[in-house]
């Protein structure tokens, strides 16, 4: 039987990707192959790092080193490694398995580099065992999204799921146990994109071939604001139509979030009757992603009903990007020319799958001090105090270098 994919997701039986251990390949590769990525991908022209003071203490003191850096860009993974090359170590780096899938050379170099797959659809514990064994085992810094996934909001974080947390912790507790006992550190990575490319050169060129696309009529004394709301809204009514019955009234965020709620509630209802719901909506369609899938696996499912399965997942990958495609508060007319092109970026991935970058950059990378982690969690508390230490550390770092510009 052939197997399906869409984007993130696939029938295909997952295979844990394990990256040597040798520190030969990344010494090896690091100044072939970053070069090339920077170049022909990354679109990045100039890095700068700071903090990396704290990060040489803890490798000097021989900690287990989390690096938790926000996920903004697709480039992001480039600048970790950048850093490290940079700097003269080597890191292990947490990667979702679909790049290991799609892309041939791409899962064999990036494998080379430290990279190791994570299945973020399901149970993955050859994955987290990796990544708490090379912690306890202080062997290289490891990189893990605490997001879980791309943002495109450089000044915003995601909700970070708490997948890091139990990492950290049961490191912890390996090291603590060791002769003579060891630590645990989370350094926050706050990462920061300037586009140094001319707003309208950068994002004119994707609104005016959508605007054909969609047979708007020219978009003569509009602003880049109005231009990119029209091109939303054209097609949210398409999509309201189908789901909805009808074009709603509103804002946009209240539009697009109206139709998120409709097609989650009708899926939630079907497959997790009585679950708690999470406030998050991507959260939500992990969730329904996890459910859906381990469905699939499941002996005697039928052609037809594999079928619906997949036109439900498709819906959720709808959900998914009308969920990131306009936040709320953070593009206004006025807002840095920064979120003007990671909305436009958003509405490229959304029409057409790319996930490319458009204009040159300069990226600020700073590194925070370290958070020492308990073994234990302190179960009185509603929130993790290790996540909730991070977020501020991490959101507190972004807003400074947002304000200092």
């Amino acid at each position: 039987m052939k197997t399906q994919s869409l984007g993130l997701v696939s029938e295909a039986p997952y295979v844990f990707q394990r990256p040597p251990r040798s520190w030969w390949w990344p010494r090896l590769l690091a100044p072939i192959f970053l070069p090339l990525m920077r170049i022909y991908w990354a679109r990045v022209k100039r890095f700068d790092f700071h903090g990396i003071e704290a990060l040489r203490a803890s490798l000097d003191a021989g900690h287990g080193i989390l690096l938790a850096p926000n996920h903004a860009r697709p480039t992001d993974p480039v600048v970790c490694l950048y850093l490290a090359w940079v700097h003269g170590f080597a890191m292990y780096g947490m990667t979702s398995w679909h790049l290991f899938k799609n892309h041939g050379f791409v899962r064999h170099v990036a494998r080379r580099m430290g990279a190791f797959s994570v299945f973020r659809e399901g149970s993955d514990r050859e994955s987290l065992s990796f990544a708490i064994d090379s912690l306890a085992n202080a062997e290289r810094p490891v990189v893990i999204l605490p997001e879980g996934g791309l943002s495109r909001t450089n000044d915003r974080l995601r909700p970070l799921l708490e997948g890091l947390a139990f990492v950290a912790r049961a490191a912890a507790r390996k090291r603590s146990k060791q002769t003579p006992p060891g630590q645990v550190v989370v350094h926050p990575v706050a990462i920061k994109y300037w586009l140094c490319s001319d707003l309208s050169e950068t994002i004119t060129p994707f609104l005016k071939s959508t605007e054909q696309t969609l047979a708007l009529s020219a978009a003569t004394g509009m602003t880049l604001f109005q231009r990119i709301v029209r091109i939303i809204e054209t097609d949210l009514a398409k999509h309201e139509a189908r789901v909805l019955g009808a074009t709603q009234c509103g804002s946009l965020t209240d539009r697009l979030e109206a139709l998120c709620v409709a097609v989650l509630a009708r899926l939630e209802k079907e497959w997790s009757p009585g679950a708690i719901i999470a406030d998050d909506f991507v959260i939500r369609v992990k969730n329904l992603r996890t459910v859906l899938l381990v469905r699939l696996a499941e002996n005697g499912v039928t052609e037809s009903q594999r079928e619906e399965i997949w036109k439900q997942l498709n819906e959720l990958d709808n959900v998914h990007q009308w969920a990131l495609l306009f936040p709320r508060d953070y593009l206004q007319t006025d807002s840095p020319k920064e979120r003007f092109v990671e909305t436009v970026e958003r509405m490229d991935e959304y029409f057409s799958g790319n996930l490319g970058q458009l204009g040159r950059w300069r990226v600020e990378v700073h590194i925070g001090a370290a958070i020492l982690v308990s073994a234990q969690r302190d179960k009185s508390a509603e929130v993790d105090p290790l996540m909730e230490q991070l977020k501020s550390q991490l959101q507190g770092m972004l807003d400074a270098i947002s304000v200092r510009k």
